[in-house]
């Protein structure tokens, strides 16, 4: 994902069946909790719709997929019709738009493989107002500690303890915390501090 302002750092996308072979959302999700009660959900630079498919089959809740890259949404579309899946809106929008606003508050962000970006703060923060109450924010991330298929470079992948200060700078608290959420990555999920659950 690229933008004028190069906060987003592209780390090379494969093919869409290659990509996703990395992953097994419905296990990703199981630990994360998110199940038919989440939504409205926002996967924020959702690519091919790797987690939004599968997801949108949990939930019967929207789920908003926002991404810069056109092509990638063209194949999450064909998936979308495909698959028969009337609860997941495309997005073709830049966050870094002064326009930027989404359509309703969000239960749950994901940000998934993004968070290597130069300046995450600002991406966390602008997405933070679109979040209700009890919400929270997902986050999963290549490991720097083992060998991986992809994924950035090792010098900008952030680990975990990083990911959790920052959040906490930005007045989140780790909820959850699996380092080993899937075969290549670890997952953390945050609340605003301070907040009880429901």
């Amino acid at each position: 994902m690229k933008n004028n302002n190069n906060i987003l750092r592209e780390s090379g996308m494969p093919e869409k069946d290659q990509w996703e072979s990395y992953f097994s959302p419905l296990e990703i999700f199981k630990k994360f909790a998110l199940d038919s009660n989440a939504g409205p959900i926002l996967d924020f630079a959702c690519g091919f719709g790797t987690f939004a498919i599968p997801l949108a089959k949990i939930t019967k809740k929207q789920i908003y997929c926002v991404d810069i890259n056109s092509d990638y949404l063209k194949l999450l579309q064909t998936s979308i019709e495909k698959n028969k899946i009337n609860n997941v809106s495309v997005m073709n929008i830049d966050i870094f738009d002064k326009a930027f606003t989404l359509p309703e508050p969000m239960s749950a962000i994901l940000l998934f493989n993004i968070l290597h970006c130069e300046n995450p703060q600002i991406i966390i923060k602008k997405l933070a107002k679109f979040l209700k109450k009890n919400g929270e924010i997902f986050v999963i991330h290549w490991r720097s500690d083992i060998e991986t298929p992809r994924g950035p470079s090792l010098d900008i992948r952030p680990k975990p303890e990083e990911i959790i200060t920052l959040m906490n700078s930005l007045g989140f608290e780790k909820k959850f915390f699996d380092p080993e959420i899937s075969s290549y990555h670890y997952g953390i999920s945050f609340k605003i501090k301070g907040e009880k659950n429901d």
